[in-house]
């Protein structure tokens, strides 16, 4: 069941922000591809409608471009030579190629793309360390079993853990602060106007058994959106999940009880009745 759970939460997971702030978007895809995108928000209209002029515009959005991709460029060739030192990788080629970074506008955001063809070349990429057998037990703990008397509760415990970038920064914080810092520099009247970010965290499931503490839940296309507001001193914020199941054993129990009770009355009915009828 646990690891059935594990698999389903990955399927989308979210990190969105409030209108004009950053928004991260992880998707874990069934071939076991990964996709990471920061949205970052160089809306036109919404700059010059707050004071910014057509050419700081532009100089914003150019210097959004140079910075990422110097980033980008920088990531990659940071994980190249890391890859190169590594003496325990035996095929460099395919795990070089197995990360790959874009980056494109499309009218409203600016979209930083990051691909792994697997979870293990993401974590590698972040520097993200195995798990050790200490790490297994912890994780197991996180998953607690409430045996009741009519039902059975299954809670999993998890935090919302965001991918760093490779000098170990949150990435969210980490463009986050970049992209403001841009806007500051170039269009000072609208950097005043731009919201505090007001971090969610997202999360997509088709099981409608699933339950949480998040702060709302909505079905949307047929799958559940549990969504948590979370502050951004808290990113690493602790979620609950639980599901409930019946108790079989006790149930059926029950039934047994039910289903002997129900024919001793009626066997007690028809006992009385028929002693009536011979006494008449």
């Amino acid at each position: 069941m646990k690891r059935t759970f594990l698999i389903v939460i990955a399927l989308c997971l979210s990190l969105l922000t409030g209108c004009g702030t950053v928004d991260y978007q992880l998707i874990i895809n069934g071939n076991g591809t990964i996709t990471e995108r920061l949205y970052l928000p160089v809306d036109e209209q919404f700059f010059l409608s707050s004071g910014a002029t057509p050419t700081q515009f532009l100089d914003l959005r150019n210097e959004i471009m140079l910075f990422s991709k110097n980033e980008c460029e920088s990531q990659l060739l940071t994980f190249y030579q890391k890859v190169e030192n590594d003496s325990d990788i035996e095929n460099k080629e395919d795990f070089k190629n197995g990360v790959s970074i874009k980056y494109y506008y499309n009218s409203e955001y600016f979209v930083v793309e990051y691909n792994f063809s697997s979870s293990e070349i993401r974590d590698y990429f972040y520097n993200i360390e195995e798990k050790s057998e200490s790490d297994e037990e912890s994780v197991s703990d996180n998953t607690k079993q409430e045996n009741g008397f009519l039902i059975n509760k299954t809670v999993i415990t998890t935090q919302t853990k965001f991918a760093t970038t490779s000098n170990g920064e949150l990435l969210v914080k980490y463009y986050t602060e970049k992209f403001l810092q841009i806007v500051l520099e170039n269009a000072p009247i609208v950097y005043s106007k731009i919201p505090e970010p007001e971090f969610t965290y997202s999360y997509v499931t088709p099981q409608k058994k699933l339950h949480s503490d998040a702060q709302s839940v909505e079905l949307q296309d047929g799958f559940y959106i549990h969504t948590w507001e979370i502050s951004g001193d808290d990113l690493e914020k602790t979620i609950t999940f639980y599901t409930i199941s019946a108790n079989t054993a006790v149930w059926y129990a029950l039934i047994l009880g039910i289903t002997f009770v129900s024919c001793g009355i009626m066997f007690l009915v028809y006992y009385v009745k028929n002693k009536k009828n011979k006494n008449v």
